[in-house]
């Protein structure tokens, strides 16, 4: 059972409309009305966090009988236990088939919207019982949303399986697997030796708390590769990974630099079996030297690096998303191994030297 024209799997699930419920409902009598900006602002974050990863729209409209999903205050089990629940209902006739659904938050639970850690935790009810409301089942990972025990506040890579899965990837949006954890996985083990722990993924990627995450307006008019000079910029120069860079490309020239990186992040003996003229590619990334002296000069220089400096960690970004683009050389491999198993919602090495593994 799931929303949209079609019950195939796979397939959008339109656009859903959702109202913060007036009065009674078919499931709920909703004694009260969410009203407060805080819990309001809450709610609209949680079906953002879905529409963002799954091919289906949520539209706020005014309350009535007609909205899809109501949501509201409800006296539950008392104070503890259970936060949350869901109900889902169909109505099935020749030709015909409609879904409604309604989500109620137990009013006897000490709500302290004025509490960040409290508004925090209404946001991971609410995505949960979406959550159910597209169809999600309980899962037995306690790192997932919809564990019964809500603790997390970031879908895993088992729930952005699960939605997809019922409704297809959300139009424009990046896949994770292919663009995002690719960038941060490949760039820290670059600069750092290893890539981040699971925490430092959700920060960096999409995080309430980082207001330059991936996915925020930030990013939003950066190309993948500047992404890539952006991060190699903030690690290479700033970051964790400044005494790596000064360490093994500070003193060499741009040429010997650009070999040095070609061969640790592509690796030389490896693109030569594949067939491709390393020589030939390593002069073109030297003959690119002014496009990478002209980004350098607008984007890595007036954080105070050297010229020297700034051009090779612009050419780093740049040959690192052209591996990670084309999927070939060390680098790619390795990253390929951990993107796997995030898409299967395998056991994820966080935090480890890919290399090492």
């Amino acid at each position: 059972m799931k929303w949209g024209t079609s019950q195939i799997n796979g397939t959008t699930g339109g656009v859903v409309t959702w109202s913060f419920a007036l009065g009674p409902g078919a499931f709920y009598s909703f004694d009260a009305h969410i009203s407060l900006a805080a819990y309001q602002a809450a709610v609209r974050a949680a079906f953002d966090t879905w529409s963002k990863i799954a091919d289906i729209e949520f539209v706020e409209v005014p309350d009535s009988a007609q909205s899809d999903i109501r949501l509201g205050w409800d006296t539950l089990d008392g104070p503890g236990n259970v936060r949350g629940e869901a109900a889902i209902g169909q109505t099935t006739g020749p030709g015909f088939f409609e879904l409604s659904a309604e989500v109620c938050f137990d009013i006897e639970e000490s709500w302290f919207p004025e509490s960040k850690s409290e508004a925090d935790l209404f946001y991971r009810v609410a995505v949960h019982e979406i959550g159910h409301v597209i169809g999600l089942e309980h899962s037995s990972d306690p790192n997932s949303i919809m564990f019964p025990v809500v603790s997390v506040g970031t879908l895993s890579a088992g729930d952005v399986a699960a939605a997809q899965a019922i409704y297809g990837i959300a139009p424009g949006a990046i896949p994770f697997a292919e663009a995002d954890l690719e960038l941060v996985a490949s760039t820290y083990q670059f600069f750092t030796g290893s890539i981040p722990e699971e925490n430092g993924f959700e920060y960096l990627i999409d995080s309430r708390d980082n207001p330059n995450d991936l996915n925020d307006p930030y990013y939003a008019d950066f190309n993948q590769e500047n992404r890539y000079i952006n991060f190699s910029n903030n690690l290479g120069t700033q970051g964790a990974g400044a005494d790596y860079y000064k360490n093994t490309y500070g003193t060499l020239s741009f040429q010997d630099a650009v070999r040095e990186v070609y061969d640790d992040i592509i690796g030389i003996e490896l693109a030569a079996s594949l067939g491709i003229n390393v020589d030939a590619a390593i002069a073109f990334l030297v003959n690119a030297f002014d496009f990478y002296a002209q980004v350098a000069e607008e984007r890595v220089i007036p954080g105070g690096v050297a010229m020297d400096d700034a051009v090779k960690i612009v050419m780093i970004g740049s040959v690192m998303n052209e591996a990670m683009k084309a999927d070939v050389g060390v680098y790619a491999d390795a990253v390929d191994d951990f993107v796997v198993a995030y898409n299967n919602g395998s056991e994820i090495p966080y935090g480890v030297d890919l290399f090492a593994i």
